[in-house]
């Protein structure tokens, strides 16, 4: 065993402690700290050194191996994978003026949180196409009040499915 972890950084104190110790991992991992090929704790091993449970170790692990950071191998254990610059997370220094005065900043390349749309990608000619289509095969339809039930062409969809999938006859009533 060549790597030995005997605490963990407290800059993760808050997050639960099996990404506690998958940060401090994977930190390490692209510090060039824990280098490609090496071997890691075993997680019997690991859990004794940080007095924690086999069972945060093995998540730790399984997060790593996820995201490709590191490769089991049968019987043997875990090794650090070769992580190429594609794996690093992409920020760049940049200098933003702030009141008059300039400091630096890291700049997210790409977000991949939710709610944005991207603009300048997002098929709007097709989405209007669609629209256009679903509006003019409705027609007065749309204007209508629903049905109490819901609408008749769902209601038979979803008779017709519960009978194929699991084989319930759904009688449609209309009002």
């Amino acid at each position: 065993m060549s790597l030995e972890i005997h605490s963990l950084n407290p800059k993760y104190l808050g997050e639960p402690l099996y990404m506690q110790l998958y940060s401090h991992l994977r930190d390490g991992i692209l510090a060039g700290q824990i280098r490609a090929g090496e071997r890691l704790p075993s997680k019997r091993q690991l859990a004794a050194d940080l007095n924690m449970s086999q069972n945060t170790v093995i998540r730790a692990y399984q997060q790593l191996l996820d995201e490709g950071y590191i490769r089991a191998k049968e019987r043997s254990g875990y090794y650090v994978e070769e992580i190429s610059v594609l794996y690093r997370p992409l920020e760049l220094d940049v200098k933003t003026p702030k009141k008059g005065s300039e400091e630096d900043e890291k700049e997210i390349l790409y977000d991949f949180g939710y709610g944005g749309v991207d603009n300048e990608n997002f098929p709007w000619k097709i989405l209007q196409k669609t629209y256009r289509k679903v509006i003019s095969a409705a027609g007065e339809e749309l204007c209508r009040m629903p049905q109490e039930q819901g609408h008749e062409r769902l209601r038979e969809t979803l008779s017709s499915y519960l009978y194929r999938a699991r084989g319930f006859y759904v009688e449609i009533l209309n009002k």
